[in-house]
């Protein structure tokens, strides 16, 4: 199952990369998996949800966050 998700995600990783510059792709895939493991890690696994861990979570949405907004306006820009 890991291959086949691995393959998933650098093929969707390329076609995002079409639309966006390859540093924003790259980061936002690496947020969200960041995410995802931490969220399997607390509940699945049940591992500890820290006050720490859990603002360094919220942070990295708060990221994705921004990247959005800069994103929308970099289009926006190239569009004109």
């Amino acid at each position: 199952m890991t291959p086949v998700g691995m393959l998933l995600s650098f093929g969707l990783l390329s076609v995002v990369m079409k639309s966006l510059p390859v540093g924003t792709a790259y980061t936002v895939r690496t947020a969200i998996g960041a995410m995802g493991t931490f969220l399997v890690g607390v509940v699945i696994l049940s591992g500890a949800l820290t006050p720490t861990r859990f603002l360094a979570a919220i942070l990295i949405i708060f990221g994705l966050v921004l990247m959005k907004i800069f994103i929308s306006d970099l289009v926006r820009k190239r569009h004109k």
